[in-house]
């Protein structure tokens, strides 16, 4: 599943931190990349990683044969050839954080029916017309959010058409009342630690169920888990994807507050993001060559982190290894060389001092490598 690329804006007094815009895209990614020549089928895309990151910063390379290939079936990202002399092979590139902003903190001070919204433009890659339907459908919207008083907010979700999704609803009635979110405090008028709050397609509770379920109390923080919303987020499936959605809240009671660090939403289909740059390969520049997966498995955890982080490098054989963090806005943090030993490679890290935000870990051995993302939470 690929994030689809959001250009976010803010309706409250704060601004967020753009980082991927076509602009900022870099245009020297190299052209001279090697891979495993198989049959495919003319006019299919497909995905690999670049073999310079230095020059193409965190990105996918979204490759389409055009004309014609060998007669033999489908291939697999990485796998596909075409016949020399008749075809030529054309790639994107794109910034891979499509979909995944982290903001200056959106305050959402105390009030009593108060709404505010955060505001988020979806770039579609399938014409004007294409629907939410058509693209695998709005799986999950997350928010990095903190609150002292959940039994007080309406959250919802709206998209470009005026249709709505309501995630969260204020009920008075309910067993919903002081919960946290995140470590919200309501003496303080800045933001406090978050957490990180997804609702999603396949959801077992609300958030109104599991606090009833599992007796979550006064003064207790709702754990960083997925929510299923109120209403089912298919009701965006007759909507244009393309256009301006927001993210709403209403702080229904006094004596409360919280924050939005970040927003993202993911949709159902794997769809290269819009912002790109076609670079047109020669077939001589085209290997034969197999560059293998020696890194075929890299994971994270726990995720989210709050202060020690393991990461866990799988490798096929033993090679020398670079593991490299990435902020949220995509600088370089910290580099570490290791050797990589055929089978499962641990590296222990502090997070402890690490803003709150989304992180990007890749570990390459020169000749692959493998991306993973972390969210920080307090």
């Amino acid at each position: 599943m690929i994030r689809f690329l959001l250009l976010l804006a803010l309706v409250v007094p704060t601004a967020f931190n753009l980082s991927a815009q076509c602009e900022d895209l870099t245009t020297n990614c190299p052209e001279d990349l090697s891979f495993n020549l198989k049959a495919g089928e003319s006019d299919t895309t497909f995905v690999v990683s670049p073999p310079d990151t230095n020059q193409c910063g965190t990105a996918n390379l979204y490759y389409t044969i055009n004309g014609p290939v060998g007669a033999a079936g489908r291939g697999v990202p990485g796998e596909f050839g075409f016949e020399t002399g008749t075809s030529e092979l054309t790639y994107q590139y794109s910034e891979s954080r499509s979909g995944e902003f982290t903001q200056d903190a959106a305050l959402l001070p105390d009030g009593n029916g108060s709404e505010y919204e955060v505001s988020f433009e979806v770039i579609g890659t399938g014409g004007s017309d294409q629907t939410v339907g058509e693209a695998g459908g709005l799986a999950r919207i997350c928010a990095v959010m903190e609150h002292s008083y959940l039994g007080d907010l309406d959250i919802w979700i709206t998209c470009s058409d005026g249709t709505a999704v309501n995630i969260h609803t204020y009920d008075p009635a309910s067993d919903v009342g002081r919960q946290l979110l995140g470590q919200g405090d309501e003496s303080t008028v800045t933001p406090d630690p978050p957490g990180l709050y997804c609702w999603s397609v396949g959801a077992p509770n609300t958030m109104s169920e599991h606090v009833t379920i599992f007796n979550v109390g006064s003064n207790q923080t709702m754990p960083d888990i997925d929510y299923k919303p109120e209403q089912p987020l298919s009701r965006f499936d007759s909507s244009l994807i393309a256009g301006e959605w927001n993210l709403h809240f209403r702080d229904n009671l006094a004596r409360d507050n919280g924050s939005v660090a970040s927003v993202f939403v993911d949709f159902g289909t794997n769809l290269a993001p819009p912002c790109v740059q076609e670079v047109k390969i020669n077939q001589g520049t085209v290997s034969n060559t197999e560059p293998g997966l020696v890194i075929p498995e890299l994971r994270a955890y726990p995720n989210p982190v709050t202060d020690q982080l393991t990461i866990q490098a799988n490798s096929t054989s033993g090679s020398q290894a670079t593991l490299e963090i990435y902020s949220p806005n995509g600088q370089l943090l910290e580099t570490r060389s290791a050797y990589l030993s055929a089978g499962e490679n641990t590296f222990q890290l502090s997070a402890k001092d690490w803003p709150v935000g989304v992180y990007s870990v890749r570990v390459t051995d020169g000749s692959s490598e493998r991306w993973t993302k972390v969210v920080k939470t307090q």
